[in-house]
């Protein structure tokens, strides 16, 4: 039986898992380094979600509730690799889908872009979400920047229960990844990789299943 729990810097040992699976799922340049990450949980920045199964930590959810925004973002989310493909998954994503509707917000996601077809990981990871009430911004481009210095990666953006959202204009998108960028990497709406693509957003933003490859 899974339970899935809010969890705080006190929860010593969850936290210590959570981290360990957080380590072991994420490239270095998609990586915070794990002083930020607990001094974020630590300030209450970020909320720590955690599955418990069997008294272990089986995956777990960062997420930003981004300031004076409709929007939360899911800034981590992973199954350990020894409890994936039970439907754990799904499960956890919904419940926490569900805890975000209760905030009357939307949850937006960075997932990374698949190079081509047959880049499969990436489309199994996007089409997890496609089968999960999450759909892709339609030509909505972004960059990640690269969290050790090393290579930026180019993402798909997805919102939940996007269908609802009466705010996809660009002018709304626009200022989201612009408070992203502020609030999570620390860079100002004068970043050069910020404006290398932040006028490209599209005037009326669509939602689509369909997966377009970089």
């Amino acid at each position: 039986m899974i339970e899935f729990i809010k969890c705080t810097i006190s929860n010593t040992a969850f936290v210590k898992e959570a981290l360990d699976i957080y380590m072991n799922s994420f490239p270095s340049n998609e990586r915070h380094p794990l002083d930020i990450i607990k001094e974020r949980i630590n300030k209450q920045k970020s909320i720590l979600y955690v599955g418990i199964e069997d008294t272990k930590v089986s995956c777990f959810a960062l997420i930003w509730n981004l300031q004076d925004s409709n929007f939360i973002l899911l800034d981590y989310f992973a199954v350990d690799e020894k409890y994936r493909n039970k439907g754990i998954g799904t499960l956890f994503y919904n419940y926490l889908l569900n805890e975000i509707s209760k905030l009357e917000k939307f949850l937006i996601l960075e997932v990374e872009k698949p190079k081509d077809k047959f880049d499969e990981s990436k489309i199994n990871r996007i089409n997890f979400y496609l089968r999960n009430r999450t759909q892709i911004l339609n030509d909505t481009p972004y960059i990640l920047p690269a969290l050790d210095s090393t290579t930026n990666t180019e993402m798909v953006l997805m919102i939940a229960d996007g269908e609802k959202c009466r705010e996809l204009t660009k002018e709304t998108i626009k200022i989201l990844i612009e408070q992203i960028y502020f609030e999570l990497y620390q860079r100002d709406n004068k970043d050069l990789l910020l404006l290398s693509f932040i006028e490209k957003i599209p005037q009326s933003i669509t939602l689509t299943k369909q997966i377009k490859y970089g």
